[in-house]
């Protein structure tokens, strides 16, 4: 029978650590992408339910998040992927206030919903949903070229 030389241990074993050093980081990015894209997906079904919500109230949209609770599934909020947990809603703002949406400041995988009041009227005609990302910022993401883009869903004008 023959053994292996030591040296020849130690070059496989490095070998095995340099692959798997040389992978982590893309593993890591991969995963941030992932919750990113389920941050996502949750602002689409809060949307989906803020609109079903306007459906069944002659197209006007809720002032609290409550609202919206019997037009989620099962009453449900989704889970958000830094918890797995329900999300919340961390902040409820006016159109007036929409300046201060890029300095919006939440838990991870949770979101803020902001609603427009036309003047002379007393219901919502119009809102926007912000989630936030790993770091409790509203969600970005970076074009190719550098250039940063908010990510917020609103309803169609």
């Amino acid at each position: 029978m023959k053994r292996f030389p030591f040296l020849e241990i130690c070059i496989g074993l490095a070998a095995i650590i340099l692959i798997g050093l040389l992978g982590f980081p893309q593993y890591k990015s991969i995963k941030i992408k992932n919750k990113r894209y389920v941050v996502r997906t949750n602002m689409y079904t809060i949307r989906a339910a803020v609109e079903n919500f306007a459906a069944y109230h002659e197209g006007l949209f809720p002032t609290g998040i409550k609202e919206i609770e019997p037009f989620l599934e099962d009453s449900l909020y989704p889970l958000n992927p830094y918890t797995n947990k329900p999300i919340k809603c961390d902040a409820v703002f006016t159109y007036e206030e929409r300046d201060k949406i890029p300095s919006l400041k939440g838990k991870p995988g949770n979101f803020a919903y902001g609603y427009y009041i036309v003047p002379g009227r007393e219901s919502p005609d119009g809102y926007v949903v912000v989630g936030f990302d790993e770091k409790g910022e509203p969600l970005c993401e970076q074009s190719p070229s550098g250039e940063i883009t908010l990510i917020i869903l609103r309803n169609s004008e």
